[in-house]
């Protein structure tokens, strides 16, 4: 289904599930933000981003998804994590994906 990479970003390190179709290369491929509420506890938790990436997967891409919230423990609440969010971790983060 899906191998989880770690990278770096500004210091803290970052989850990215990354999705492959089956059968050789090279493939397309996308950079998937996370869906909203459930995504901030752990991709794992986030059914509808999961399967939406395990889709793009099945018809040939590869597909990156960061966890967009690793800054926070997963346990803070939805809302700390919105008033604490920077724009530039965003960015910082999808462009770590690719």
């Amino acid at each position: 289904m899906y191998e989880i990479a770690t990278t770096e970003v500004l210091g803290q390190p970052m989850d990215v599930f990354v999705f492959r179709p089956a059968g050789p290369g090279p493939h397309p491929g996308i950079l998937l933000a996370q869906h909203l509420p459930l995504g901030h506890t752990g991709l794992e938790n986030d059914p509808f981003t999961l399967q939406t990436a395990q889709r793009f997967a099945e018809h040939g891409f590869v597909v990156a998804v960061p966890f967009l919230f690793h800054w926070w423990p997963k346990e803070a609440p939805m809302d700390d994590k919105r008033e604490a969010s920077r724009d530039d971790w965003m960015v910082a983060d999808m462009q770590a994906g690719l």
